[in-house]
């Protein structure tokens, strides 16, 4: 078998990464000023990060971006190779130094710097402005290409750039980056020796990669070492993967495309799974017509899946490893034997080896740069399998959480329903009424610990939203203050209120705002045992556009958190200390949820903290400034009378049915009940005009569910039908959930446990 010789790959280098720890280095080493001892990691004529280190500490550096642009740039020596053979690698070594000089002086401190080839150095900046720092590649370009400008010495410098968008991985940051840069050096005259990814036109890409240096006497010529479909290809996998949705669709479209290209007998990725000992062909290509391989898991004893496991990392893998799995798979299912050469290349999850692609080719070997080729197609592969692995995981644990959420509140709905009905009934002992609260209390405790959860998953799944909406700062404050302050009382310790607020009324999500600040006061309290707790809130003036900052601080006297926690406790489901854990409890998610909370809101939540002495919590949130809003509706509504109201309520849990049924009941609103969706429709349906005032539908029911008995409801021919308010009442918590109930035709979504206060407040609403 061909072996490749080739450098690892990113996803490989994100493996060292994870083993290596990156300080205050990355920020303040830049050109000759080392940082640390190990020299191994630097390039001696230079003075950056030799490729090997620099591409790992990019990453990092890159990630935590604290909001700014991520500039990456390639800055190349076109003709180095002429220099070398005409002036002698020591002249060029001397010509690389004053390049290192020039780079280093013209980005500024917030970038990190590294020697990525021969002739070439990457630049990653973290920048508020791509045109203020294109300026200063372009100056540095001239600059470089200035160097010998009094001598017969030309100089020439290219440069390509890109802006990473979103979550997008560095390997395709990268793969841009150098296209960009290879499109600069072939067209100069064009671009002016620079240009942008997204500037190029996207067939005259040429990657940096897909050229070489042929010599002719003292005359050197760019030639293309092949034909350009090699360099397209590259181009075409970045797009197919970027622009196709549906992540099976564009990896058969690249597998098909790579295999003609490169007239290969087979294309695999696997992915492997090392609890389970096992490996899944999760993708084929085959020269010759076959049916399409069942994605099915071979599983294999632990010995020589250890085996096939290092080989993978070691981009290794023999054609006697496949044999290990695929003796069970039969022609049928899309086998098919290669004769030439294979070459493997590791696909990477962080540090998780998740498998590899492996091509076959027909050949007996592949030269050096078309095994190039692969290794990079493969990088941009990993990258997005990666992704789509993550979104498809993301998405069944959202399914799976909303399933367990429907299932757990409706039991908890008929706990928290029949302890308030019981709490209310005639001639309940003072001892019964006790345990009643208590049992309240503990009710509520979990319901807000299964809120937590659920709150978690949408935002790590990129579904928890902001909305905007009108702010009473002041009266939002004074509900904080009230909640609070019962706990604080009740433990013995003082409350504070330090306000500094010109402009109260504001556009924001008032929500969001009181869930963080109820989380990190009530932790406050629970973590303080004397002294007390300063909320203090104060504005910047607004600016031109009408925005204010508000910036929150709460302050303890309480336990504090060690230097060595801090950067823990907001992490998900983590606490600082096994020790605190054991003594107050919780599940380690209110500081996390407040945090990503705080950074969709275009804030920050940070913290100062000293063992023993307390700690402060803070954070800055912009909102615009608004007008008052009257009181004239909120008026109107609460004087809404729903003594008279018919209600029909279509809900399949004998027991829930009765809780909502008694709550109504002692508002003296009449209700009618149905068991599921087809009776609810039946109902309405018979019913005359005017008949019923508003429907409350449980969306998961047997027969037929309530999203389609809504629908049902709406397309009938009654005059009311499309009138009749409909409000989904359903343990479905999810975001989703309220947007399906919506588009169904419903006119709201109320949240199980039934609150019959919000439950009387939605039918005010709607009637």
């Amino acid at each position: 078998m061909e072996k490749r010789t080739d450098n690892m790959l990113p996803e490989q280098e994100t493996v060292i990464n994870a083993q290596i720890p990156l300080t205050e280095e990355i920020n303040e080493f830049r050109g000759n000023d080392r940082g640390r001892d190990d020299w191994e990691n630097f390039d001696p004529v230079t003075g950056f990060y030799n490729k090997k280190y620099g591409r790992i500490a990019a990453v990092r550096f890159g990630t935590n971006n604290n909001g700014k642009l991520v500039f990456s740039a390639v800055i190349c020596i076109v003709n180095y190779d002429e220099l070398l053979q005409r002036y002698g690698q020591v002249f060029c070594d001397a010509v690389l130094e004053e390049a290192a000089v020039i780079i280093k002086r013209g980005l500024d401190k917030n970038s990190l710097i590294y020697r990525n080839g021969a002739d070439e150095f990457t630049a990653v900046v973290l920048t508020d402005s791509r045109s203020e720092t294109e300026k200063k590649v372009r100056q540095i370009i001239a600059e470089i290409e200035n160097i010998y400008s009094d001598s017969d010495v030309n100089v020439r410098c290219a440069a390509g750039a890109n802006i990473r968008t979103n979550d997008e991985p560095f390997e395709i940051l990268k793969q841009k980056t150098h296209l960009a840069a290879g499109t600069a050096q072939v067209h100069k005259e064009k671009y002016g020796s620079f240009v942008f990814y997204d500037e190029a036109e996207s067939d005259g890409y040429i990657s940096y990669r897909d050229t070489v240096r042929t010599a002719q006497g003292n005359d050197q010529k760019q030639v293309k070492r092949v034909s350009l479909g090699n360099s397209e290809i590259v181009s075409f996998a970045l797009k197919i993967f970027e622009k196709t949705a549906d992540f099976d669709a564009a990896v058969n479209a690249f597998m098909s495309k790579t295999g003609r290209i490169f007239d290969m007998e087979r294309i695999l990725i696997l992915d492997v799974n090392r609890t389970y000992c096992s490996i899944n062909i999760a993708y084929q290509w085959n020269s010759r017509e076959m049916a399409s391989i069942e994605k099915k898991s071979f599983t294999i004893e632990r010995s020589k899946f250890e085996l096939i496991e290092r080989r993978m990392k070691m981009n290794d893998f023999l054609p006697t490893d496949r044999a290990a799995y695929e003796k069970y798979a039969s022609k049928e299912h899309g086998k098919a034997n290669g004769s030439g050469a294979v070459y493997s290349f590791q696909m990477f999850n962080g540090s998780e080896l998740m498998g590899c692609v492996v091509y076959e080719i027909k050949g007996a070997s592949a030269d050096e740069y078309t095994i190039s080729i692969l290794n990079r197609l493969a990088g941009i592969v990993s990258a997005h399998y990666a992704k789509s692995k993550t979104t498809r995981e993301s998405r069944a644990k959202s399914e799976f959480l909303s399933k367990m959420s429907h299932e757990i509140r409706t039991p908890m709905n008929v706990i928290i329903g029949m302890t308030k009905i019981a709490l209310e009934s005639e001639g309940i002992t003072e001892e019964a009424a006790d345990c009643l609260r208590k049992i309240d209390r503990a009710s509520n405790y979990l319901l807000s610990l299964i809120n937590d959860i659920l709150d978690m998953s949408r935002i790590e799944s990129g579904k928890m939203t902001v909305e905007e909406a009108y702010i009473d700062l002041e009266e939002l404050l004074d509900g904080v203050d009230t909640m609070i302050r019962v706990q604080t009382d009740a433990k013995g310790i003082w409350l504070r209120n330090e306000r500094n607020i010109n402009s109260p009324y504001l556009l924001g999500d008032p929500l969001k705002l009181n869930q963080i600040l109820i989380n990190i006061m009530g932790n406050a309290v629970k973590f303080t045992e004397k002294g007390g707790i300063t909320l203090s809130v104060s504005e910047s003036s607004p600016s031109a556009r009408g925005v204010v900052k508000v910036t929150f601080s709460i302050k303890d006297t309480g336990i504090g958190i060690s230097e060595e926690n801090i950067g823990k406790i907001f992490n998900s489901f983590e606490q600082a200390d096994e020790k605190i854990v054991r003594r107050y409890g919780g599940t380690g998610l209110g500081l996390s949820i407040s945090s990503s909370l705080a950074e969709l809101m275009g804030g920050k939540l940070e913290v100062k903290s000293k063992l023993g002495t307390g700690s402060e919590f803070f954070f800055t949130i912009p909102m615009k400034v608004t007008a008052k809003e009257t009181a004239n509706e909120n008026k109107k509504n609460s004087e809404t009378d729903l003594s008279s109201k018919r209600l029909l309520i279509a809900e399949d849990d004998e027991l829930n049915r009765e809780i909502i049924k008694t709550l109504l009941e002692k508002e003296k609103i009449s209700v009618e009940l149905a068991e599921n969706g087809q009776e609810a429709v039946d109902m309405f349906a018979d019913s005359e005009t005017g008949y019923y005032d508003a429907i409350l539908m449980d969306i998961r029911m047997p027969v037929m569910d309530g999203i389609e008995a809504a629908k049902k409801i709406r397309s009938l021919d009654k005059e009311d039908s499309v009138s009749v308010p409909i409000l989904a009442m359903t343990a479905n918590a999810y975001d989703e959930d309220t947007r399906r109930s919506v588009e169904s035709g419903m006119n709201g979504h109320l949240t199980k446990p039934v609150d019959i206060k919000k439950v009387l407040k939605e039918l005010v609403r709607v009637l």
